[in-house]
């Protein structure tokens, strides 16, 4: 969505994916809440009038996916960047050895915890954004109060619902393109 974003706001890159694009919020040039004073931020998420949307993902595709991603995949670096100031994690996740051996390193066991371990000890101790469940994203009065319209990122229902979505805000004609042509099934589907 980010793309997307980045192409209804009018930038020439908007397609490009790299390291900084479309992800990071210093480089894309998008606006988050955050950037909006509180009164602005409090009507964004109050006035009738917006559409205030979020897409979640099935729990346990999202999890596995996380898991694959951010412990299997790039010799568990992402873990442990992540989780390994926390002082319970350091025997899980051979933390020391990682402090002094920069991955890729025969010395760290890769991945750094089989997926069993990860959902008993990381997933309790360290909660990361990219496994945290989705209705933790933000507090309960805002999901009861402020978001007025879900999507599903499954295959079976992504396209109909982003439809809905670009409808429900007039933009379904000039950028419901997007969605035609991707709609690759994730790794974990």
């Amino acid at each position: 969505f980010k793309k997307l974003f980045r192409r209804m706001e009018g930038y020439a890159d908007w397609d490009v994916e790299n390291n900084e694009l479309p992800h990071n919020p210093y480089k894309n040039g998008l606006n988050y809440l955050y950037h909006f004073k509180p009164a602005e931020a409090d009507a964004m998420l109050t006035d009738p009038s917006w559409t205030r949307a979020i897409f979640v993902r099935e729990p346990r595709e999202r999890l596995l996916s996380a898991y694959l991603d951010k412990v299997v995949g790039n010799h568990s670096y992402y873990v442990r960047k992540h989780c390994c100031s926390i002082p319970s994690m350091a025997p899980v996740l051979d933390c020391n050895l990682f402090r002094t051996n920069a991955p890729p390193s025969i010395q760290l066991k890769n991945p750094a915890v089989s997926f069993a371990e990860f959902l008993t000890k990381v997933y309790k101790d360290c909660m990361d954004p990219h496994w945290r469940p989705q209705a933790k994203r933000m507090p309960q009065k805002y999901w009861d109060k402020a978001i007025n319209f879900v999507g599903h990122l499954d295959n079976d229902h992504f396209h109909n619902d982003a439809q809905r979505l670009l409808a429900q805000v007039g933009a379904w004609e000039e950028f419901g393109d997007m969605f035609n042509d991707n709609l690759a099934k994730h790794a974990t589907s």
